[in-house]
């Protein structure tokens, strides 16, 4: 379940106003060096999971998803001695540094618990067109990605995407041997002032998102603002989002009350509760009908 735990991602750091999320945004691609650091991934499981280098998410008997260690992506940080800003953070055992790293070679709690939570309602994800916000380990669009639908992943740092979220979703194709979605998936780094702009600002409804799904991403009030408008502008008129996070992520300020707030305020989305825990929540949002 999603708990506060003193929020070790969170509560030594403290924000300024210069903590604003920008950076020059782009779109990333399979390369050879993604095809043979997964090769080389399954070559160290040797076929046994979970393993030193590969972690097992089960989300229900019969669907098990496949991550890369993040120990296994630090070791291979320090070890080339990395100057980038993941690079930087793990050189500095940090969780999370404002503006540079948000947090995405660990898998955090709320991402299990909304995977659960949507093989529960079975949702339909078959021919959808998903985003994966701030997708870290991409898990969660690797699931969808199974059931069916085309997914795009979004993340902050070049990184996380590079070595994390592409090496996740080759890892599971090549494991469950379902191939044909996973070629259609993009992966975006760029913050998400700047997202809806590079996929084109005069996007039709068409060419956007039937479903957003997003984790553990309301922890700094400071970039609601950002968020919400990537949610406004991306999302299909009769779309949906699901969110999960904890209900308070102290030492920064962010919490699901006021995230609520703020995308009331935005007057586009209908929210509701979907399920509530001791210290997190799930909710899903909808597009109301735009004058």
């Amino acid at each position: 379940m999603p708990r506060n735990d003193s929020d070790d991602r969170l509560s030594s750091n403290v924000l300024t106003d210069s903590d604003v999320l920008s950076r020059e945004s782009q779109e990333l691609f399979i390369s050879e060096t993604h095809q043979i650091r997964t090769r080389k991934y399954l070559e160290d499981a040797s076929g046994s999971f979970p393993s030193r280098g590969l972690h097992v998410v089960k989300v229900d008997e019969n669907t098990v998803l496949y991550h890369v260690s993040a120990a296994v992506i630090e070791k291979e940080l320090k070890t080339e001695s990395s100057q980038s800003d993941v690079g930087n953070a793990v050189l500095n055992s940090s969780d999370l540094i404002p503006g540079q790293y948000e947090g995405g070679l660990k898998l955090w709690e709320c991402t299990e618990d909304l995977l659960r939570f949507l093989n529960d309602i079975d949702v339909d994800l078959k021919n959808k067109k998903i985003l994966d916000v701030g997708c870290g380990s991409g898990l969660l669009g690797i699931y969808a990605l199974l059931r069916g639908g085309v997914v795009h992943f979004q993340d902050y740092n070049r990184d996380v995407l590079d070595m994390v979220t592409i090496s996740n979703v080759m890892i599971n194709a090549k494991i469950m041997k379902e191939c044909s979605g996973f070629d259609l998936s993009r992966y975006f780094a760029t913050d998400w002032s700047d997202f809806p702009q590079l996929l084109g600002s005069h996007m039709t409804d068409n060419q956007k998102y039937d479903l957003i799904l997003t984790s553990e991403t309301i922890y700094n009030p400071k970039n609601y603002k950002s968020l919400v408008s990537l949610l406004r502008h991306c999302l299909k008129q009769n779309g949906e989002i699901y969110l999960a996070a904890k209900s308070v992520y102290f030492g920064v300020g962010g919490s699901v009350e006021s995230f609520k707030s703020f995308m009331q305020s935005a007057e586009c989305f209908d929210i509701e509760t979907c399920i509530s825990f001791t210290e997190g929540e799930i909710g899903r949002a909808s597009c109301r009908e735009r004058v």
